[in-house]
């Protein structure tokens, strides 16, 4: 049975909507975990004509999709800013963001996308002058990486529900989030989420 993810759908539902935001977007192999090209992250395109290249590629060989995030180090930088919540290995990234903003205050809706492990991605604008390498003072259940994926083994990473960028803008960054990345620590700071309860990412992000 050939796959409903046709060229023309993935260029129209994943490709285009981040391309339009100015977000770069780059492939990988199949089975690899990020980009193996040298350069890769001033490879990356917003081109329409590249794109609907790549997404035939998508479609017949099953190659991944990423997008390109400010962390890349990319010499054109990138709009985004993109928080990496992990949810796998003993770690509760939900659990962590939920405790962060308690202590700082509440994250604004954002478009978000939910991950297979049960982690998720969220999306920032990024101001202009914003320099990130890494996570920072984040714990270590929550990373700010170069390249996120959002399609891959023939599937994309979906949306949350009325989290899409057609539902809201992407929102600015809190001022907190971007004093802990500026302050770095080698290898983040403990996460204590493996001693309360799991949290989804309704709850995380208070919309339950």
């Amino acid at each position: 049975m050939s796959s409903p993810w046709t060229a023309d759908r993935i260029f129209d539902e994943l490709m285009a909507p981040l391309a339009n935001l100015g977000i770069p977007l780059i492939l990988a192999h199949p089975g690899d975990k990020g980009p193996r090209v040298d350069g890769w992250q001033n490879k990356a395109t917003t081109d329409p004509v590249n794109l609907r290249k790549m997404a035939g590629v998508v479609a017949s060989d099953g190659h991944s999709i990423f997008a390109v995030t400010r962390a890349c180090g990319r010499t054109d930088p990138s709009p985004i800013l993109v928080v990496d919540v992990d949810a796998k290995n003993g770690r509760d990234g939900w659990a962590d963001l939920a405790d962060l903003q308690v202590q700082h205050g509440k994250l604004p809706l954002t478009p978000t996308r939910l991950t297979p492990s049960g982690g998720g991605h969220l999306y920032f604008r990024c101001p202009p002058d914003t320099r990130v390498s890494g996570r920072g003072r984040l714990p270590k259940s929550l990373d700010v990486t170069g390249g996120v994926c959002l399609f891959r083994d023939g599937e994309p990473y979906p949306w949350a529900e009325g989290m899409a960028p057609g539902d809201f803008a992407l929102a600015d960054p809190p001022d907190w989030l971007l004093d802990l990345l500026a302050n770095a620590q080698h290898g983040g700071v403990p996460s204590d989420s493996g001693s309360g309860k799991p949290r989804s990412f309704e709850s995380a992000l208070m919309l339950v």
